[in-house]
């Protein structure tokens, strides 16, 4: 097993003093049952969610931890879109691999009817691109932002970096066979119209739908991939505007259809 010392030391010796790191594994805590309840579907993911995306696009929710914010259920009456209540954890450029995705999850998954991965960028966290071994997926890193570092986006690090967040991927879905997917960081990357994605192929939102059916909420069930990104993007990061966060609320108000599924 690499020591954490030596992940540390491959970042210093990459780009120097990396950022200051926008959240805490100690900090990260699910809402406690007894002041408020919980909502009917946890949601984990990256920056999505942060309250400053959720505010530009009249989306209202309230802190009830910190990087927790809750969004109240609503119904379709009135012509809007239906959403279940949703906890949701918003982890500034969280790696899939980070040991918090696992813990996180595996915790979510004991006291919440619903969970939810958004999926994150394959390349957060691409800095310790040398330091991922087969044997230990999901592992501790330095307190610091995990954003993409382009020296290390190329050829060589990408597939070491899909291919390790493919296996993570696996062990979640292995582990916990009520767990769903939203793969929206990599179709915004991939479902590209006429440019060819420089993500792997077996990364690409096509492929990983495929490879992951029984655990994926499929943004193309209620959108066309030419259409995809403008209409729901407002930016290239892939942050969504309002029909955007609509779509993904009809994704997680479709699992209270599915059956044999997402029952638990």
């Amino acid at each position: 097993m690499r020591s954490l010392p030596s992940l540390a030391f491959s970042a210093v010796a990459l780009r120097g003093a990396a950022l200051a790191a926008p959240w805490r594994p100690q900090d990260l805590q699910l809402p406690d049952p007894s002041a408020g309840g919980r909502s009917q579907v946890f949601l984990l993911g990256p920056s999505h969610f942060l309250p400053r995306h959720l505010e530009e696009a009249r989306v209202e929710s309230e802190r009830v931890r910190p990087h927790v914010r809750r969004l109240g259920r609503l119904s379709d009456e009135g012509g809007g879109v239906a959403r279940p209540s949703i906890d949701s954890m918003a982890l500034d450029a969280l790696p899939i691999f980070h040991r918090s995705t696992w813990e996180l999850l595996a915790e979510a998954q004991r006291v919440y009817p619903r969970t939810v991965l958004l999926v994150p960028n394959w390349y957060f966290g691409n800095r310790y691109v040398e330091s991922l071994v087969e044997d230990e997926l999901f592992v501790d890193l330095p307190l610091e932002a995990y954003n993409v570092v382009r020296e290390k986006v190329n050829d060589k690090d990408n597939q070491v970096m899909v291919r390790h967040g493919l296996a993570c991927l696996h062990r979640l879905a292995g582990s916990f066979p009520h767990l769903k997917f939203i793969f929206w960081c990599i179709a915004r990357r991939t479902l590209i119209p006429n440019r060819t994605s420089s993500v792997p192929w077996e990364g690409q939102y096509l492929q990983v739908v495929s490879r992951f059916r029984r655990h994926t909420l499929d943004v193309l069930k209620y959108c066309d991939r030419d259409t995809f990104t403008r209409r729901h993007m407002k930016d290239n990061n892939g942050h969504p505007k309002r029909q955007g966060y609509d779509l993904i609320f009809r994704l997680l108000a479709s699992m209270d259809r599915q059956t044999g599924i997402t029952g638990r």
